[in-house]
């Protein structure tokens, strides 16, 4: 296996699995294959004592301990003497296969009270932190304590053609014999006893780093197979677990479609403005109907920022992606290469380039700014790379508007118009005096049309539920109608892009699209054709005519909001609802105030007159964009 001069360690990716997410127990009865809920319970005890399972996130260091013991063990059985000194990891682990650790915590003993040292192996302060491995086929009770313990179960995934669990060596395929238990443990099957009838072993890629879209590395070891197969015989990686609430819900189909520090248009009545989402929530009324509420900041120019309103119903929201945002209202802007930072705000304010309302204007320069920034967040670990520079990896990323997390897809720019890309890494190199260089690395799948019934769809675990959700919405309508049904189809797994490689976040057809039209949507729906959502919307990057985009990085959300929200905004995670205190109102119709900070000096003094034109209704006959769920012009154009 050729050693990458760039990367210190070599990813290894298990391509079979025989783990189950759910089994059936002794009494017939299905459970998941994890702790009890039970034991997934942190409270303490009456006695103050903690003792519970927890799930080890990617990137964490005992995640990180396991797949690079399990790769540093697989490769000196079966990769050659050059593979066995580089550094391997196992990049994932087999599929429906997760790790959880024990924690148990008791409180210290009274005053005078000798108190337990604490021993444990991944020093964290508690009485214990144990890890196990679940997924074995034969439920939650038949967990891996250790990577040796597992070893000879991956080596079998990784060599044997058949699936039998009576080839594999493992203490719990093969309890009742324990010399061989013992014998797998010291001495992993060779590869020539391992494959059977000829066989070729393909179910392990081995390659330095993330691998290259579609460039195999090939590897001198038999046991191993470069990334060569096709997509019917290669599987993409698992779906990453979710972290935070956030993850989580966005994760979810059906619950937000609109997330914190997204920036939107909102409806103010008869108009529509720009703004950013600060926060969501939902409430139950007294049928126990569920209403989300998003609080929304609306964007301005610098002098001058509007109060937090409230909006109680999605169909008052449009992705920024949604709609061509209109020209300029100042005559002097128009044609012009003025930026949000770069405007003369007082000379706009003062009239000096024409009699338009500076507010408008100054929110379609802030979403246009914000569509060319980019912020990682959440960071899950980092590895070395030679000559200093390091590698990040990273749970999710704020590109322009949108708001994207690992294991969910995004639309691409390339293929056929409405490929999806399933992240499954984000990937940040940070060189020394050079600008971080932002790679996606996931699995590309396009969609594929056939005739109901000639053949069995696939199955595919790897789709975020989402996209699975909406597929079969999708299939609803047109088995009935037209006699088709569609599915994903893998094409590149393993795919690594740059970020001016996606259009945007991907939207299911079956929520976004009787928003954004309506008229038409139900109209195709009764004739059984059912176009992907992403056809009627805009591009990343449309919106300043680049095709490249300056990709400016962020250090966080609210510096690539600038100045177009006030200072003490907060972008609020989670869903719970805010003090009733501190609710904003939910009416989108009242005359906009005076920024108190104009009033009394604290900044530049803006003209009435500004004001004035904005409270007789200016900013809502220019804003109006009533009837473009229809007849939109520029509607999946390009923005101008």
């Amino acid at each position: 296996m050729p050693k990458d001069d760039n990367l210190d360690w070599y990813k290894l990716y298990p391509h079979r699995s025989d783990g189950k997410r759910e089994t059936t127990n002794a009494k017939g009865q299905k459970e998941q294959n994890q702790p009890t809920p039970q034991q997934l319970d942190s409270s303490p005890n009456d006695k103050g004592v903690v003792d519970y399972y927890r799930p080890v996130a990617r990137g964490d260091p005992k995640d990180l301990d396991w797949r690079r013991k399990l790769g540093g063990m697989v490769m000196r059985e079966l990769g050659t003497e050059e593979e066995k000194k580089a550094n391997n990891i196992l990049d994932f682990f087999p599929e429906n296969y997760r790790l959880y650790e024990h924690v148990k915590n008791t409180p210290a003993e009274e005053e005078g009270q000798k108190v337990k040292s604490t021993k444990n192996h991944a020093g964290g302060g508690n009485d214990r932190q144990d890890a196990y491995l679940y997924g074995h086929p034969q439920g939650r009770k038949k967990r891996y304590r250790s990577p040796l313990e597992f070893l000879p179960h991956l080596i079998w995934l990784c060599l044997d053609n058949t699936g039998d669990p009576n080839d594999c060596l493992c203490k719990i395929c093969y309890p009742e014999d324990e010399e061989k238990a013992l014998l797998a443990k010291q001495h992993p099957m060779k590869q020539e006893n391992a494959v059977e009838k000829g066989g070729t072993p393909s179910t392990v890629t081995a390659t330095g780093g993330k691998p290259d879209m579609g460039t195999p590395r090939p590897s001198s070891s038999s046991a191993l197979q470069s990334y060569v197969g096709t997509a019917q015989t290669m599987v993409p990686p698992n779906l990453p677990l979710s972290r935070t609430v956030d993850q989580d819900v966005d994760a979810q189909w059906d619950v937000f479609l609109f997330r914190p520090g997204e920036v939107v248009w909102y409806n103010r009545g008869p108009a529509w403005g720009l703004g950013v989402v600060a926060q969501r929530y939902n409430r139950r009324g007294t049928q126990q109907q569920v209403t989300r509420y998003y609080i929304v900041q609306p964007f301005s120019h610098p002098f001058y920022h509007l109060d937090l309103v409230t909006i109680d119903t999605e169909q008052n929201l449009r992705p920024w992606l949604a709609w061509s945002a209109p020209d300029f209202m100042n005559e002097g802007l128009k044609n012009s290469k003025v930026t949000f930072d770069t405007a003369d705000w007082q000379g706009i304010l003062e009239k000096k380039y024409g009699m338009g309302d500076a507010q408008v204007d100054g929110s379609i320069l802030a979403a246009k700014a914000i569509d060319d920034t980019y912020t990682c967040f959440d960071l899950l670990g980092t590895s070395a790379i030679q000559s200093g520079a390091k590698e990040f990896h990273w749970a999710g990323l704020f590109l322009g508007a949108e708001k994207i997390w690992i294991g969910e897809a995004v639309r691409l720019r390339h293929g056929s118009g409405t490929d999806i890309m399933v992240v499954n890494d984000i990937v940040e190199n940070a060189h020394t005096g050079t600008q971080p260089t932002l790679r996606i690395v996931g699995s590309i799948y396009g969609m594929a049309t056939i005739v109901h019934g000639t053949q069995a769809l696939p199955v595919n675990s790897h789709l975020p539920v989402r996209v699975q959700r909406d597929m079969h919405f999708r299939n609803s309508i047109t088995v009935p109608a037209n006699g088709t049904s569609s599915y994903w189809k893998l094409q590149t797994p393993f795919a690594r892009i740059t970020i001016n490689d996606i259009k945007g976040r991907w939207y299911e057809t079956s929520l976004i699209s009787p928003i954004l039209v309506q008229a038409s949507f139900a109209e195709s729906v009764r004739r059984g054709q059912v176009k992907e959502a992403g056809v009627f919307m805009n591009s990343r990057g449309d919106c300043n005519g680049e095709a490249l985009h300056p990709d400016l990085r962020k250090s966080n959300r609210k510096a690539a909001l600038g100045r177009a929200v006030p200072p003490t905004l907060k972008i609020v995670d989670g869903i719970e609802p805010p003090p009733p205190s501190q609710l904003p109102p939910s009416q989108q119709h009242a005359t906009l105030p005076l920024d108190p900070a104009l009033e009394d000096g604290r900044q530049q003094q803006a003209p009435q007159t500004e004001m004035a034109d904005v409270a007789h209704g200016a900013l809502d006959e220019f804003m109006n964009l009533e009837g473009m769920d229809t007849d939109m012009p520029g509607f999946g154009q390009r923005f101008y």
